[in-house]
């Protein structure tokens, strides 16, 4: 079974700035996030994480005793001149481009091939994933 975990609330989050590639640390309640959600994991094989820092914490967080495996193909969303910004700061029409195609790749509730290879195939030299610890958004996931 795979099972995605978001990582928990950033300063940036906490701001209401897009966050995609800027390495913005947890806050308190982003740590406490993620250990709340550790119990209710199970058993856990493998831990996967995307290499930025806030995906890194919310793994370590989630206290299942498995050592924390990086996987690029985990990073998150490229959002180019708008990362950092104010979500407010990025014009409609980008939004709604975004929302119908977006920097992932991703339309709809389909993860990118990118994000399909990762899930299928884990980091060399560890089990198949049961929980990954990334940064981007994943509301749904599709088999």
């Amino acid at each position: 079974m795979l099972v995605l975990v978001r990582h928990g609330e950033s300063t940036a989050n906490a701001a209401g700035l897009l966050l995609g590639r800027i390495d913005a640390p947890l806050t308190e309640r982003g740590l406490a996030q993620a250990a709340a959600v550790g119990p209710l994991l199970g058993a856990v094989r493998s831990l996967v994480s995307s290499p930025l820092r806030r995906a890194l914490d919310t793994a370590v967080a989630l206290h299942t005793g498995v050592d924390v495996a990086v996987d690029e193909r985990w990073i998150e969303v490229d959002y180019g001149v708008f990362d950092g910004q104010a979500l407010r700061d990025v014009p409609a029409d980008v939004w709604r481009e975004w929302r119908a195609d977006p920097p992932t790749g991703r339309r709809g509730a389909r993860p990118s091939p990118r994000r399909r290879r990762a899930s299928a195939r884990p980091a060399r030299n560890s089990s198949p994933p049961t929980a990954q610890g990334r940064g981007a958004r994943t509301a749904t996931w599709w088999w």
